[in-house]
């Protein structure tokens, strides 16, 4: 995708407003002339920087590259409702990326299998528990990384190669890398059941 540079600055410039360069600057950790070359054209921003640009500006990185025309992002949990809560949790049973235990008097507890999930859920809760704000920060730019990406079955975790790379990963574009092997392999072990004409045996 080639990155439409004019659509980028006109947004640009709305959302700096009356900013200084020195002072965009200052909150996006690079220097005055740095900022001048983005918004003039002569200088492309990295991804790095488009994320960290939406995140502190608060606006949609897909309306920032003029992918949408929808520029806010949520803010907080206030449009979550018990459709969408009880439908996400009945998802994540179906792919098998978590298990819901209920001996508690009825009262259940999630075990998440899914090992990116569970990376996932485990970095956004260390930064919900630290500062609310960064969390919401990661959740608007990082986490939105992955809104493309669909659940993988346990056929796509299958190889514990995959496994180990998750642990091993700690930042979004790693874990983004090992999500699109798990696809891969996932698809194999598809592709390798709709040819067996018996794939579960006598049963």
């Amino acid at each position: 995708m080639t990155l439409d540079m004019e659509v980028l600055k006109q947004r640009l410039r709305e959302i700096l407003g009356n900013d200084s360069q020195e002072k965009v600057g200052k909150k996006l950790n690079m220097t005055q002339g740095n900022v001048s070359k983005i918004l003039s054209g002569a200088q492309q921003p990295t991804l790095e920087s488009i994320y960290q640009i939406a995140g502190i500006y608060d606006v949609s990185v897909d309306w920032l590259l003029g992918l949408s025309d929808k520029k806010s992002i949520a803010k907080s949990g206030d449009e979550t409702t018990y459709e969408t809560v009880v439908k996400s949790i009945l998802d994540i049973i179906h792919h098998r990326t978590a298990e819901i235990d209920f001996s508690n008097n009825g009262v259940f507890s999630i075990k998440i299998e899914d090992p990116l999930a569970n990376a996932l859920t485990r970095k956004g809760k260390g930064l919900a528990d630290a500062d609310w704000d960064s969390y919401l920060q990661w959740r608007n730019t990082r986490l939105s990384m992955f809104e493309s990406k669909p659940l993988l079955y346990n056929a796509g975790w299958k190889n514990s190669k995959y496994l180990l790379f998750v642990g091993q990963a700690s930042s979004e574009s790693q874990w983004l890398k090992v999500y699109d092997e798990a696809l891969e392999q996932q698809e194999i072990f598809f592709d390798m059941v709709r040819d067996d004409p018996d794939p579960f045996g006598d049963m």
